[in-house]
C-alpha cells in the first residue's frame, strides 16, 4: 500500500506538516516493503489552488492513502471522489509515529472536511 503523507522535511527523523497544498516534502512510503522516498512539493509555490493541485500530483503517483494534518476542502473532494482514503493526523507527530500508528489501525480516516484546529 503506498502511503502520501505531508512532511515538514526529507528525513524519517521530521514531522507531518501543518499543511497540505504548501507543505515542502511528501513522504512516500510502501507498507509492503518499508521503502521510502521524499519528494519535494513542485506546488508548494504555486499562486492559486494549491490543495487541488497537490491532490492530483497524489492521484497521478497512484498513491492508495493520504494521511495528513489537514488538507483543504477542495484536495479533500477530490480524495473522495476518486475513492483515495484521508487520515487524519495531528501536525508535528513525527513520521515514523504515524506510520506506525496507521498499521495499528490507530489513525482515524476522515469521512468529511475537518478544517485546520492549529
Amino acid at each position: 500500500m503506498k502511503l502520501f503523507i505531508t512532511s515538514n522535511g526529507d528525513k524519517m527523523s521530521h514531522q507531518i506538516d501543518s499543511g497540505f497544498g504548501r507543505c515542502p516534502f511528501f513522504l512516500i512510503y510502501e507498507t509492503e516493503d518499508d521503502s521510502y522516498e521524499f519528494i519535494v512539493n513542485p506546488h508548494q509555490n504555486a499562486q492559486s489552488s494549491v490543495g487541488a493541485s497537490v491532490a492530483q500530483f497524489a492521484i497521478d503517483m497512484n498513491i492508495d492513502v493520504v494521511i495528513a494534518a489537514s488538507p483543504g476542502p477542495n484536495a479533500f473532494k477530490l480524495f473522495k471522489e476518486t475513492t483515495i482514503p484521508v487520515y487524519h493526523a495531528p501536525a508535528n507527530t513525527k513520521l515514523k509515529a504515524v506510520i506506525s500508528s496507521f498499521e495499528k489501525n490507530e489513525l482515524v480516516q476522515l469521512e468529511e472536511y475537518l478544517p485546520y484546529q492549529g
